[in-house]
């Protein structure tokens, strides 16, 4: 079986440092990488956390970070412009690391996932060639939204806004 477009995360491997989670990883027969966004596999914060380290790591085994499981964005959800742009600055830091790594995604907590014209506004307001958003329907059923009521309204703006 090809399984050279799956990724495995590291964090069934908390556990371990870094080089030991990569090196499980490695010999399971995967060569993508959902890094944790903690440690002790990620911050970032670069005075805990060595990133040319994790870079030096990963190429080393001839691997990728597929994904910077991150989990930015709590912020969104609050009314207060202060922790928006906090929010915003936060997540342009972890995107640029991102594109630093080569991984083309950031694992997001979006603050309001029951709002997809929400997302099209974080995405223009995060101003970012190396952002968009994957949207998921799973994400309005885990807040108890009904996914097909909730973006039916909104879908012809969403469309319009991210043509």
């Amino acid at each position: 079986m090809d399984i050279s477009q799956v990724s495995a995360c590291t964090i069934p491997l908390i556990e371990r440092k870094l080089d030991s989670a990569l090196d499980i990883i490695y010999q399971a027969g995967f060569r993508k990488i959902d890094l944790l966004g903690r440690l002790p596999h990620f911050s970032v914060n670069p005075v805990d956390c060595d990133h040319d380290a994790i870079e030096k790591a990963v190429a080393k085994r001839g691997m990728q970070i597929a994904n910077l499981g991150t989990c930015a964005g709590r912020s969104f959800a609050s009314p207060s412009e202060a922790e928006w742009e906090a929010g915003l600055e936060d997540l342009r830091n972890r995107v640029n690391l991102a594109a630093r790594f080569g991984s083309p995604s950031v694992r997001l907590t979006a603050g309001r996932p029951e709002d997809p014209v929400f997302l099209v506004e974080l995405c223009e307001r995060v101003g970012s060639r190396h952002f968009g958003i994957l949207y998921e329907p799973v994400n309005q059923m885990l807040v108890d939204v009904e996914y097909r009521g909730a973006s039916a309204g909104r879908l012809s703006c969403w469309k319009s806004a991210v043509s």
